[in-house]
Formats: C-alpha cells, structure tokens, sequence
C-alpha cells in the first residue's frame, strides 16, 4: 500500500510517504511560505505528486476541515493523538528496542505527551513550551530566529551568568536535587543589570536551559505519574542540540531513560501514515 501522510502543524507541515513497510521520502514546509487555505491548494502549490497513492493521510491542526478524497486519492483524517503515539511506536521499534511501554513527547510548536502501551495511545497531557516559545523569547529578547544561528549562540554562552544554581540559593545540594543545577531560570537577571554582567550569548544559553528543563521536567513527571521508565522524544525541537542535551541531563537527574530515534521530528506524519 502507498500512503502520503501530512501533518499540518503549528509551525510546519511534514510529509512523508509509506510504500509497503518503508519510508521513502520526508519533507517539511514552514507555514508562512506555502498556502494553506485548503489541502487541495497545498499539495498544488508544493508540487506533490498523487499519481499511484491508495491513501492520503492528513492529521494536526485543522485537518478535520479537509476534503474527503482529492483527485480520485481517498483523503482520511487521522487524530492527532494516534498519529503521535503510533509514530512514537514505530520509531521506538526503528531504533531496535523492543516494544515496551513509553511516554512520547512531542516538541512541536507547544509539547503534547502520549503514553504507549502496545496498541493503546493515552493522552497525558503537556505544556505550551514548546519550538513556538523558542522561537518567540529567542526573537524578542535576542532579536535572533535563525535556528543556526541561535545554536551557535546557545553553545557559546554561560548560562550560570544568568541562572541560579541551588548551591547559590543554599550553598549545596537538597533533597534529590545536586548544588549545580537550576534553582531558578534567568534568577540573576532579576538582580538587576548593574549588579550582574552578561552577554547576549549568555541569555541565549539560559533561554535554551529554561526550555528544556521546563519540557524535561513536564516529561519526567508525566512518566512518573504513568509509571513509565522510558522517554521518547520526538518533534521539531529535537533538532536543537543544547535543548536536547538539557533534556537528557534531567531525565538522568530523575532515572528515566531518553531515547531520541532517527526521523524523530516527523512524529505526527509518521504516525498518521501507520494506524491502521
């Protein structure tokens, strides 16, 4: 069978195509340079070719409002929910671990997580931190957008010039939580600018710690409640290597296992493409 699955996200539109077992195309479209008044429009304008599909699959966003069939091709609507826990599923098995159950957290424009036991997908719920909020505090307080640009910045800076560590706040450790790390995100800032010295890498470096330890720390609590040792990441935001660093420091912090699998930033069109 020769699928096409789209995932209308908030920040993208990933498409992959399933034929058979395999995956033989990934592609993704940022939302304010295509058109995306209907899917009609959209597969016209990006030049998708329909010609031998059995099925088009479309999830995420207002996919509901999409037709039915599209050039004689059956168009069906995939919850997003499905989509991601049966993306998370298959790239889980991808990586070579058997199957078991996990926690997926999807990074996309804000943080949805899916609990996966076998075949059922549970809803656990999430956070509005996600690549939208990285984005949006990386373009007004550092007047940068450029994903390239900003990793640059983030692994060249120090966030202890603007974050409180617990050894600051207390002199040491406490509880589980060891003296170096975060007390408070962005705490030295609030001492005032003439009291502290920081760079525009600096601040770059705290941004990317408190995304990550906010996503991190939703995650690790999310697996506790569900009683689940392993952590799938998955999303756009798995691009980004001192986020993604951060998370797998406090899923270490906290005992869960992080897996980040190959094609893990097209979760949802993954997964549209394999319920079944």
């Amino acid at each position: 069978m020769k699928i096409l699955a789209i995932d209308f996200g908030g920040s993208t539109v990933d498409v992959v195509r399933l034929h058979g077992a395999e995956f033989v195309a990934f592609d993704s479209y940022e939302r304010g340079k295509i058109n995306m008044s209907s899917l009609e429009q959209f597969v016209a304008d990006v030049g998708i070719d329909l010609k031998g599909l059995d099925e088009v699959r479309v999830t995420g966003g207002k996919s509901h409002r999409a037709v039915n069939e599209l050039n004689g091709v059956l168009v069906r609507h995939v919850n997003e929910i499905e989509a991601i826990g049966a993306g998370g599923k298959r790239l889980f098995e991808e990586s070579g671990l058997s199957a078991r159950d996990f926690l997926v957290v999807s990074m996309g424009t804000g943080t949805c997580m899916v609990a996966v036991r076998g075949e059922e997908f549970k809803h656990i719920g999430g956070t509005g931190v996600g690549g939208g909020t990285f984005i949006s505090l990386c373009d007004l307080l550092l007047k940068e957008s450029d994903p390239d640009r900003l990793v640059k910045l983030f692994e060249s800076g120090d966030r202890w010039k603007v974050d409180l560590s617990v050894k600051d706040i207390v002199g040491e450790g406490i509880g589980r939580v060891p003296g170096h790390m975060t007390a408070s995100n962005l705490g030295k800032v609030a001492r005032g600018a003439k009291e502290i010295e920081f760079t525009k890498e600096d601040l770059a470096a705290g941004l990317a710690n408190l995304i990550g330890q906010t996503i991190a720390t939703s995650a690790v609590f999310a697996a506790k409640a569900e009683n689940l040792k392993t952590i799938v990441l998955a999303g756009k935001l798995t691009r980004i290597n001192p986020i993604k660093d951060i998370i797998f420091e406090v899923g270490d912090l906290y005992e869960r296992e992080i897996v980040l699998p190959k094609n893990a930033e097209y979760v949802s069109a993954i997964g549209a493409a394999m319920v079944k």
